[in-house]
């Protein structure tokens, strides 16, 4: 049995694509004979312990600030893997963030090896990290860990760019649980709808994700008003935290511009949800402006719900769409030209049918969880039986 400890910022109830991810993760590696638990951050006062659907998680406390308050959280996390080293063989790091670097030194420490994903490009891949206020520390511990996992192929040639040496990179995509995440009959939709409170016969428009400029959201604001002039039925929902209280890091101010540009009756914030498969699985369309990501889990529970997609052209998402999707996919920050592929898809049903149909297949054949789960476990027992 191999044991291992998932570090991440965030783990449900905390909100994000990521925090679904790793604690989907961790019940397919539970099915391939792989324990785990959990260290992941909070900002309430103290460590603390529970479990989520089963999965052990401790919380640490975050730092209130960078740069130098970085240091106690180390510390902190470090001397608890320390203590709980007979408890894990493997550490796994999702994303090179606060809690991956004491998980590096820790692995060093402990003669474990000890793996990262890069959650996003121009945020923690080398190049990257060593722009930072303290690159030169992080990245050193960087070079402490045993292997790099890139999500995607572009991801993945920016850190060879990077002089990261290729024995100790490897290319894994982020899955969805297929399972979790399915389309839904006409009817079972119907009735998921009158359930949502939202209009039977509307065209509903949907974002997922938390309301930051980074996400492009401010861009779909714009576009939306070309929108609605020429689909009077269409409707929009965004499904995210809106607020500090529910999600750190929210510019408030940003939201209120939004909620001031989108203040139509046929617009609709939700805030916080525990899970947004519903809506997912309700709407007619997913719309996805984002400037930057890694991979972006948001995107890939909408394919795997068999939702056709309007995005911006991101290697990434590239990447990701079948290329009946690519038509679809338009330039970063450019507003006219989401509205009218929005416009587009909202008056032809036969394409979004035949788009949903290919989204989920393409979901099936290359980003199952299962699958994904597979390469996981494949690279935990190599990494072991390299360190004998």
């Amino acid at each position: 049995m191999i044991r291992v400890v998932m570090l991440t910022t965030r783990f449900p109830p905390d909100y994000g694509g990521g925090a679904r991810h790793a604690l989907h993760l961790c019940h397919k590696l539970a099915d391939r004979g792989v324990t785990a638990f959990v260290i992941t951050g909070h900002r309430a006062r103290g460590a603390t312990a529970d479990r989520v659907e089963g999965i052990p998680v401790i919380r640490l406390p975050l730092p209130s600030r960078e740069g130098i308050g970085l240091f106690p959280f180390y510390a902190r996390l470090l001397r608890l893997l320390l203590i709980r080293r007979r408890a894990y063989d493997l550490i796994h790091a999702h994303a090179v963030h606060h809690h991956a670097y004491a998980g590096f030194l820790a692995g060093r420490l402990t003669g474990k090896p000890a793996i990262a994903k890069i959650a996003l490009l121009g945020h923690d891949d080398p190049a990257s990290i060593a722009r930072r206020q303290l690159g030169g520390v992080q990245s050193h511990l960087l070079r402490l860990s045993t292997v790099l996992v890139a999500t995607s192929q572009e991801m993945a040639s920016a850190v060879r760019a990077a002089g990261w040496p290729a024995r100790r990179l490897v290319y894994i995509p982020n899955g969805v649980d297929t399972d979790h995440f399915r389309p839904l009959s006409p009817e079972e939709r119907a009735a998921l709808r009158q359930r949502l409170g939202l209009p039977p016969e509307a065209f509903i428009v949907l974002f997922v994700g938390i309301m930051i400029h980074r996400k492009g959201v401010h861009i779909l604001a714009r576009a939306w008003t070309q929108v609605q002039r020429a689909c009077p039925d269409a409707w929009l929902l965004l499904v995210g935290p809106c607020s500090q209280e529910e999600h750190w890091g929210i510019d408030e101010a940003y939201v209120q511009r939004l909620e001031d540009e989108l203040s139509a009756e046929s617009t609709r914030f939700t805030g916080l949800v525990a899970d947004p498969t519903p809506y997912l699985q309700a709407a007619d369309l997913f719309a996805f402006p984002s400037r930057s990501e890694g991979m972006p889990n948001a995107l890939l529970e909408a394919m795997a719900c068999g939702l056709p997609f309007v995005a911006t052209r991101l290697g990434c998402v590239e990447e990701m769409a079948p290329p009946e999707q690519r038509p679809y996919l338009v330039p970063v920050d450019d507003a006219d030209a989401l509205a009218e592929a929005v416009i587009s898809l909202a008056r032809d049903a036969d394409t979004r049918r035949r788009l949903g149909t290919a989204v989920r297949r393409t979901v099936e054949n290359r980003y199952s969880l299962d699958v994904i789960a597979d390469r996981y476990v494949d690279l935990y027992r190599r990494l072991l039986e390299e360190r004998g």
